[in-house]
């Protein structure tokens, strides 16, 4: 099979503009957004399966996570809020900070895919009901380890906890963070909280992206949440792809996007040199 995909050549243009002119740029940042910035929802396709929780039950924890999710954001927003680009400092290394609650449906879905039985179980397993992401304007080492640097300094003042790292990368040399980086983050919160989970990942598709999974203290009812690490660009390449990546693990799509689902069937058809073609393309994009 001769599978020619080209580039997609808006990407090359997108926000650079309003990275490199000071004198137009505008960023409209630190606002959290009810929706879900870090994943698409859930469709009614997945809701009828039938070991899905309910709909009410994810509605009762969506609404209990309201309190927690704004003390989160606001959390994010005074820590970090000084590193966001503005016209006045156009060369802060964050270019925007993103946070989001599940909706019902998702929690539904998520619930039942993990097979929780009860709203403690589900809030002590599945650990990004809350998500944040910050969106690197400078992806750089130097501009990641002032990240982490600052994580570190919150979980020395009790502002939160850290129980696991992720970093995924295309190759070792393209990773965002390496062990030496969070060397020291890693004993910080082992001598809060005991042993963390520490994994570098090479991501088949080339996902470039930090999590950190964090415990919240108890004025957010110890709620966890992830918070997310990555580039402007590839938080763009991560909006456009989600929909094929989650019809490929048989997520649900919002309805809107059901104009696409049969051009993503060959996702799952099993065609395994489609399947590899494709991740190909998203690690050269």
């Amino acid at each position: 099979m001769n599978i020619n995909i080209r580039p997609i050549s808006w990407l090359q243009n997108f926000e650079t503009t309003k990275i490199q002119n000071t004198k137009t740029v505008s960023y409209n940042n630190l606002s959290p957004l009810k929706q879900d910035t870090v994943t698409f929802g859930v469709g009614e396709k997945s809701l009828k399966n039938a070991e899905r929780m309910s709909k009410q039950v994810g509605m009762n924890i969506n609404a209990m996570l309201e309190k927690p999710f704004e003390r989160f954001s606001l959390r994010l927003t005074k820590t970090f809020g000084k590193l966001v680009a503005d016209e006045r400092h156009p060369n802060r290394p964050i270019y925007a900070i993103k946070t989001r609650i599940k909706s019902p449906e998702s929690i539904a879905e998520k619930g039942g895919a993990r097979k929780c039985k009860d709203i403690p179980e589900l809030t002590k397993y599945v650990q990004d009901l809350m998500g944040g992401r910050l969106v690197m304007r400078d992806c750089s080492q130097e501009s990641f380890q002032q990240i982490i640097d600052i994580l570190e300094d919150c979980v020395k003042k009790g502002i939160f906890n850290i129980t696991e790292v992720e970093s995924y990368f295309a190759e070792p040399e393209l990773a965002y963070i390496n062990e030496k980086m969070i060397k020291s983050l890693v004993k910080t919160c082992e001598d809060k909280i005991g042993p963390i989970k520490v994994n570098f990942t090479k991501h088949q598709a080339g996902y470039h992206a930090v999590h950190f999974t964090i415990r919240m203290p108890k004025d957010c009812d110890n709620a966890y949440a992830e918070l997310q690490l990555m580039g402007v660009f590839e938080d763009a390449i991560k909006y456009a792809q989600d929909p094929a990546y989650k019809f490929e693990w048989g997520k649900g799509l919002p309805k809107k996007y059901n104009i696409i689902e049969k051009y993503l069937e060959p996702l799952i058809s099993g065609d395994e040199q489609l399947v590899n073609a494709y991740k190909a393309y998203t690690r050269q994009v």
